[in-house]
């Protein structure tokens, strides 16, 4: 036909719009000319015109289904435009056409060949004998996409990661280890609850994965999701152990199950649980409230020790709340281990969330709690309090502690100033390291030698039996210098008034080898040289959560 010969010109010349006026006046005259079908589905592939390219390739096919040139181009165009879950499809397709075998051999020798080709130029990860290796373990195309997804894992491309994986998965969507992956990336990008959520896919298919648990325990902390974290780590272990993994591995799991486990039960229990003084003065004062008709409510479980004290004081009853589950659950056992599982009920939960009449039977007629943090304010005690006060306790409820004070000192000391500040050091001066540090720290060490230059100051003062809420304060505080020395900051601690004769304090110049709180040191800058007898300002404040001092 002169038509198509025209048309076949004018397309080699790259003149598309005159090529496709001539090849669609080939087709009114032959609908079903192959060549002309064809070649009208290349053009449109030339031209980006996915979609009326395939339309064509199918016209085509119905024309003549055993041209190799044309499975050949049609998957040319699906591997270039990346329609990868189209690409089983399209054999398949070929296969219900029957398609002659060596046909279908050519173009799917074809098709390996040139995803290994990309393979190579893209990721340069593999060599052709390794990518073939792989083959067998998944269809091809998967294996090419989940290689891809591998290799731009592997160089930070995570969003072209997650897309190489996603088609892996369209083709394959069963495999574990592609859906691990993809988690994995979406840890990458932010996408927190996705990871989760194919972590947990990938477990579902593969119940023994070691590694899987592991991820599962990493995304879970991340979300803030402890207590699932702890367990998927105690999941790996098992398996590990189980199927004698190397201990380097194992390791891995110990470490987790450790990170879990502090972020749910802070180090500072045990220095809580271990602090003599501070259980003495709660044991003496909950012995002076208690009587026989005591109903006591606990904030804040623990470990148990405050409810079983007192139940042992003669409480009437005892219930006591810890907002979390796995202290809640440790601190059952405990006290069922101590004979007082019948006389105290743990709730696993908040304060806030109590109601009369369901967790607890009536009003308690005495509160004790212990979520004070080493500034006095931080756990959220004045809205706990505040809290029960109005729905969970009697008017005359006796509450310990009553009260208590945020005390502070301007302080010097060789001794404890080397737990916050450095300055020469084997003849050199190291001091400019100190701009790297917080200006506000927790001083972990109370058996440093500590010097005040001025007398204990009573910052702020609290009364948990006075009506209404605590609310912010803000303050200048006027203090005379008692003692020359260079001024190394403010040190804060705090006071609690047990009842109207008790105190407990975590005084600086009272060591002790166990403590539940530390001193706060507010670092001056630089140390400061003052005089006895000098006048200077503090300026104080608190919001109900956060205290801050500094000097004028």
């Amino acid at each position: 036909m002169n038509e198509f010969k025209l048309a076949l010109d004018a397309h080699q010349q790259l003149q598309f719009d005159e090529a496709e006026r001539l090849y669609n006046q080939v087709l009114a005259k032959n609908p079903a000319h192959f060549d002309t079908l064809h070649n009208l589905a290349i053009l449109a592939t030339q031209r980006g015109h996915w979609d009326f390219a395939r339309v064509r390739f199918v016209e085509a096919a119905n024309a003549n289904s055993q041209e190799l040139s044309l499975w050949m181009n049609w998957l040319e165009v699906l591997i270039v435009s990346e329609k990868w879950s189209a690409i089983p499809r399209l054999f398949g397709d070929m296969k219900l056409r029957q398609v002659r075998d060596e046909v279908r051999t050519k173009a799917e020798a074809y098709y390996q060949d040139r995803i290994t080709g990309i393979l190579i130029s893209e990721s340069a990860k593999l060599s052709t004998r390794e990518f073939m290796s792989k083959l067998d373990s998944r269809p091809p195309l998967a294996e090419m996409c989940f290689q891809l997804g591998f290799s731009f894992h592997q160089e930070g491309r995570f969003a072209d990661a997650e897309k190489r994986y996603r088609n892996s998965l369209e083709i394959f969507p069963s495999d574990s280890i592609a859906i691990m992956n993809l988690a994995e990336t979406l840890r990458q990008l932010g996408r927190m609850e996705e990871a989760i959520h194919y972590c947990r896919q990938a477990i579902s298919l593969d119940t023994e994965n070691y590694f899987a648990f592991i991820n599962l325990g990493d995304y879970l902390i991340l979300a803030g999701k402890n207590e699932e974290a702890e367990d998927c780590y105690r999941q790996a272990l098992r398996l590990g152990k189980a199927c004698n993994i190397d201990p380097v591995y194992l390791a891995i799991a110990e470490s987790g199950l450790n990170t879990a486990l502090n972020r749910m039960v802070p180090y500072w229990h045990i220095g809580m649980m271990n602090d003599l003084p501070r259980n003495e003065a709660y044991f003496n004062a909950l012995r002076a409230a208690i009587t026989p008709d005591s109903r006591v409510l606990e904030i804040g479980t623990g470990s148990g020790l405050l409810a079983m004290m007192a139940a042992q004081c003669g409480a009437k009853s005892v219930h006591t709340c810890e907002v979390v589950p796995r202290i809640a659950a440790t601190a059952k056992q405990i006290i069922e281990n101590n004979g007082f599982g019948k006389r105290i009920r743990v709730i696993a939960n908040q304060s806030s969330a109590l109601e009369i009449g369901r967790e607890m039977p009536e009003r308690a007629n005495v509160l004790v709690s212990e979520i004070f943090s080493s500034e006095f304010v931080g756990e959220g005690v004045f809205e706990s309090i505040d809290d029960a006060k109005k729905r969970l306790l009697t008017p005359e409820a006796k509450i310990i502690p009553m009260g208590g004070s945020i005390m502070i000192a301007l302080f010097a000391g060789e001794e404890i100033r080397q737990s916050f500040r450095v300055g020469q050091m084997m003849g050199f001066e190291l001091s400019h390291f100190n701009s790297t540090f917080p200006s506000k720290t927790s001083n972990f060490r109370n058996d440093l030698k500590t010097e005040f230059l001025t007398s204990e100051i009573d910052a702020f003062q609290f009364d948990f039996r006075q009506p209404g809420v605590v609310t912010p304060e803000s303050k200048k505080i006027e203090v005379i210098v008692t003692k020359s020395g260079i001024c190394e900051g403010i040190i804060q601690w705090i006071r609690l008034q047990m009842d109207e004769v008790s105190v407990f304090e975590n005084h600086p110049h009272t060591p002790s080898t166990s403590s539940s709180w530390q001193h706060t040191i507010f670092r001056l800058p630089s140390p400061t040289f003052l005089e006895a007898g000098q006048k200077v300002t503090i300026h104080g404040s608190h919001n109900r959560q956060i205290v801050w001092f500094s000097l004028q």
